[in-house]
């Protein structure tokens, strides 16, 4: 063989060799990337669980409040019938009896200043010396 066809079958083999090299690093390297990638996919896994059971909690929750808030209109409901009812009494009380009671303090005034009149007049003509009794001094 001559030299040339042997050099050039060590040139050869030396690039086979070479591209082997360079596969088996490309692989290696395509391995961890995808060990890498599977690790993410698991961590996503992991969140995409614990997010879905956030969301479960989420939606109870809304749920739960979406129930007080209902008790809390019918409660709110109630209130404002009551207070209405309250009102109605306060304005039946206030025409029937503030009319009345208004009448009771004219009368009890009036009372009081014909008694105060009266009282006054009694006391005056007492405070009155009395004239001469006969024409005598």
């Amino acid at each position: 063989m001559p030299a040339l066809v042997q050099v050039s079958i060590v040139l050869l083999s030396l690039a086979l060799i070479a591209l082997c090299v360079v596969t088996i690093r490309a692989l290696s390297r395509i391995e961890k990337a995808v060990d890498r990638i599977g690790a993410t996919a698991e961590q996503l896994g992991a969140a995409i669980t614990e997010a879905r059971g956030v969301a479960h909690e989420a939606h109870e929750v809304l749920e739960v409040v979406g129930d007080a808030a209902a008790r809390i209109q019918r409660v709110t409901t109630r209130f404002e019938g009551l207070s209405e009812r309250a009102m109605s009494v306060s304005r039946t009380v206030i025409e029937e009896v503030a009319a009345p009671v208004g009448m009771a303090a004219a009368v009890v005034r009036g009372v009081r200043s014909g008694l105060g009149i009266i009282a006054s007049r009694l006391t005056h003509a007492r405070q009155e010396p009395k004239s001469n009794h006969g024409g005598q001094s």
